[in-house]
């Protein structure tokens, strides 16, 4: 735990449409942006991860008695890095920072805090949960890992508005070692939610799910503190949305299942005025990939769903409700041979009808991953972008307003 991360600094390049507040950052490695935040000035703020697997040259004359020391030796530059990136108005970069985690195998989730910090959230392969906050410099303030002898991951991590933290994710179901092993859940999996208070102490954990593959995937915080889960279960071949409302201390008020089909993949949870919710999922209608919408109340009670039939397969992978009650979501697209994807943002209204859709990118593969609505009531758009060379991926950041246009800069 001495040295839980790194913080290293790395030139970015990077290129910008003339005017347009359009912004593809260039390092040496995959990047991809995952989140983005407006700071408390006009500046934003946006984070991603990456690996980094650049063989570290070990002692050629060394003599080795297993493969694990081989690998050891030979392999040690791997790790999971996090990109912090800041732009003014302007959309020049004024900060620039990566931070090696060097506990986390896959890191899923950053969330800003109160004070312009950082929560990063991921999970190491032997199933222990790792939290890191950081202050607005991106110096250590605490590290908390959570293990509880299972294999768990983490989907999301949620910052409430008490200054808890939750963790949604999923855990290996316990396998007895008594009578046959796949009578006792061997490979599945429940919805795992755990609560840290703000500086790291655990305070609850639960476990829900069936007899069947259960995984978290989001949550939001409801007007009277609540929380509201999105999940999902296996069965077979066929999958099922699970929605949850627990309170504040982790106790179950309701659990339903909605849908049940073979293609079915849940992306995001949002809250809405009048304490309602949405989510985003796919199913496959007609052979292609189709967005859906459902909305429900607190009760659970589903109030609308609509498919969004699309030319391309199409998947959104946030949605929010911006200031004036319109639903906009950001994706992505793809061509029907499956050789390019595209950004995809859309602008729906409260009756769930599409109003505008856009597409952004290149020729190759681009995607956005997550959007932040701003004071000004414009969008920053984070994802990933490639160039000449499809292999390899850059972070992307484009401010849109509320038409989807790129805003000019001044």
């Amino acid at each position: 735990m001495k040295h839980l991360f790194w913080l290293i600094m790395f030139t970015f390049t990077l290129y910008a449409s003339s005017n347009n507040y359009d912004v593809v950052i260039k390092s040496r490695f995959n990047d991809a942006l995952n989140t983005v935040v407006q700071d408390y000035g006009n500046t934003i703020s946006a984070a991603g991860f990456y690996r980094k697997y650049n063989i570290v040259s070990g002692n050629s004359h060394a003599v080795y008695n297993d493969a694990f020391s081989y690998l050891q030796n030979h392999i040690s530059g791997y790790g999971v890095y996090m990109q912090l990136v800041k732009l003014n108005e302007k959309a020049k970069v004024i900060v620039s920072k990566t931070i090696k985690v060097s506990n986390v195998s896959t890191a899923v989730s950053v969330v800003k805090t109160p004070s312009n910090g950082y929560l990063i959230g991921g999970y190491a392969k032997d199933g222990r949960l790792i939290v890191v906050k950081l202050n607005n410099s991106a110096h250590l303030v605490f590290s908390k890992e959570v293990e509880d002898g299972h294999y768990n991951t983490m989907s999301k991590l949620i910052r409430l508005l008490s200054g808890n933290i939750l963790i949604v994710g999923s855990s290996m179901s316990h396998v007895s070692t008594y009578g046959s092993m796949y009578n006792n859940g061997l490979g599945l999996h429940d919805i795992l939610l755990v609560c840290l208070s703000k500086n790291g102490t655990v305070l609850w954990k639960h476990k829900f799910g069936t007899p069947y593959d259960d995984r978290g995937i989001d949550a939001v915080e409801a007007n009277d503190g609540s929380i509201i889960v999105l999940g999902e279960t296996y069965y077979k071949k066929d999958k099922t949305i699970v929605l949850m409302r627990i309170t504040n201390y982790g106790d179950k008020i309701w659990y339903k299942t909605y849908l049940d089909r073979e293609h079915l993949i849940p992306y995001s949870l949002a809250k809405l005025r009048g304490n309602k919710f949405i989510i985003s999922f796919d199913t496959v209608s007609n052979e292609q990939q189709q967005i859906n919408l459902t909305t429900f109340n607190i009760q659970g009670n589903i109030l609308k769903h609509v498919e969004i039939p699309t030319q391309y397969p199409s998947k959104l992978l946030d949605i929010k409700e911006d200031k004036n009650g319109y639903i906009i979501g950001v994706g992505q697209v793809t061509d029907n041979g499956f050789f390019n994807t595209d950004g995809l943002w859309m602008k729906l209204s409260t009756s769930l009808h599409l109003m505008l859709q856009r597409h952004y990118g290149g020729r190759y593969f681009d995607s956005f991953n997550n959007f932040a609505i701003l004071r000004d009531g414009d969008y920053a758009v984070v994802g990933n972008k490639t160039g000449k060379n499809p292999e390899v991926s850059n972070m992307w950041i484009l401010q849109l307003n509320p038409s989807g246009l790129i805003v000019k800069t001044q």
